[in-house]
């Protein structure tokens, strides 16, 4: 009697240890990658669930900035790209264009042989997608702030609208140039005088 006592012990005791030692990845399928580390499964990066069964929608993942971004746009290879609306850039499109401007220049200014050396300042504003040069064409003055705005058309290149001045009428254009300067030409009608200049900004 105490034999099959002792007997009935050793294999309860013995199914305990098997219980307790049992490895509890073995129910667990970790997929697409994913490591079981003590009964969990570790996904890697864009995917998740018990299992690691499910992957996260790629524009989830990019995270498109909601103000700057037309449309979150899917790949074939199962990624995504953000399609950025005018007047924004970057990865997310969460970069305005006219982050790029606003500073303080010196102008070098050539309107048909005769050169000028003068500050310019540009702002941003004073709507949405536009610039503001001011002291343009070195006529500051108390009377006079001169500032002329113009529209951006894409990140590195704006449009000078006919703006009347009392120098004269303005038109013309620009672009931002590699270093980070601008690159300027642009009319000038007086009455019956046409004036063309060209100038380069570099920052200050």
């Amino acid at each position: 009697m105490r034999y099959l006592y002792f007997s009935f012990l050793i294999i309860f005791l013995s199914i305990i240890t098997i219980s307790c030692t049992s490895d509890p990845c073995e129910s667990l399928d970790c997929q697409n990658g994913g490591v079981c580390i003590d009964g969990d499964c570790q996904c890697p990066e864009d995917f998740f669930g018990n299992e690691c069964e499910f992957k996260l929608d790629p524009c989830t993942i990019q995270q498109c900035s909601d103000a700057g971004t037309d449309e979150c746009v899917e790949t074939a290879s199962g990624d995504a790209f953000c399609r950025c609306g005018d007047g924004f850039s970057g990865e997310r499109c969460e970069d305005l264009w006219t982050e790029a401007y606003p500073a303080s220049y010196n102008a070098q200014e050539d309107c048909e042989g005769t050169f000028a050396t003068f500050p310019v300042e540009v702002e941003p504003g004073p709507d949405f997608n536009q610039i503001t040069l001011g002291n343009f064409h070195n006529q500051r003055n108390s009377s006079d702030p001169s500032k002329i705005v113009a529209n951006l058309l894409s990140r590195r290149v704006f449009d000078i609208y006919p703006q009347f001045m009392v120098f004269g009428r303005v038109t013309g254009g620009g672009s931002l140039t590699n270093d980070e300067g601008l690159t300027l030409l642009y009319t000038i009608i007086d009455g019956t005088d046409t004036l063309n200049c060209s100038a380069q900004l570099s920052r200050l």
